[in-house]
């Protein structure tokens, strides 16, 4: 899944820049995540930068400036691709200095169109990244899945049920496998933890974790909610923290 923040002070322009963002990732069958902020400090107090994989910033924010902003980023992560959305020109320089793959001026004409090339970069880094493919044999057919893409894994009535995000849609594939030779196969990724047993899930896809143990588990067709076993709670939390750079 595709993880992206947006941060600026004006609502309106928020609102806008997540419609944008929303269509033109599903017109392209990206799964994704968007979460919006109205301020750098609401940003940066979510302690969760290292699980988004692009930030769009304004710079002209009440608070802490873009500038600012992409600082406290930058001391928290040295990789997630930084953007600047703005309507001054004369930053654009300076904003360099934090790595930014974009500088994007609100009122061009051509800002639609530049600000989808930003989100293609933004896709190309973070399919970069190191291979995370391994191949399974499944009884409908052995495949070769990307594990950014599977979004848990069950066991259901003997069989190992992998629900796999595929395009637009969740589409199921079973195994006849132990789940902890599963999980041996894909924890140097640390992308997956054990909330149970029988349930292994992809950090990616958590939302959030309730004060009863719940995890809140969000695709772009809605979200479902699991209970944590005593026995996995701590280390699934302690799993999470770490994913999210420290921090529920």
């Amino acid at each position: 899944m595709f993880r992206i923040a947006l941060c600026d002070d004006k609502k309106d322009f928020l609102k806008q820049e997540y419609t944008m963002a929303k269509d033109y990732l599903t017109s392209k069958g990206e799964l994704c995540d968007i979460k919006m902020f109205t301020s750098g400090s609401a940003l940066i107090s979510e302690n969760a930068i290292n699980s988004y994989d692009l930030i769009l910033l304004d710079y002209d924010m009440y608070g802490m400036n873009g500038f600012e902003t992409a600082t406290r980023i930058r001391e928290q992560s040295e990789t997630v691709s930084i953007a600047f959305v703005t309507g001054f020109y004369q930053f654009s320089r300076a904003a360099y200095r934090f790595d930014a793959i974009r500088y994007l001026v609100k009122d061009e004409p051509t800002f639609e169109e530049e600000f989808q090339d930003c989100i293609d970069k933004a896709i190309r880094i973070y399919k970069s990244r190191p291979d995370n493919r391994r191949q399974f044999d499944f009884v409908e057919r052995t495949m070769v899945v990307d594990l950014d893409k599977i979004v848990y894994i069950l066991v259901r009535k003997h069989y190992l049920e992998f629900n796999i995000w595929e395009g637009n849609k969740m589409k199921t594939y079973r195994m006849r496998e132990a789940m902890q030779n599963i999980y041996e196969k894909v924890r140097d990724t640390q992308l997956f933890s054990l909330a149970k047993s029988g349930l292994l899930i992809n950090l990616k896809y958590v939302e959030s974790i309730d004060r009863k143990g719940n995890v809140i588990v969000s695709t772009n067709v809605g979200k479902q909610k699991y209970q944590l076993s005593d026995l996995k709670k701590t280390q699934f939390i302690s799993d999470y923290m770490r994913y999210r750079g420290g921090g529920i």
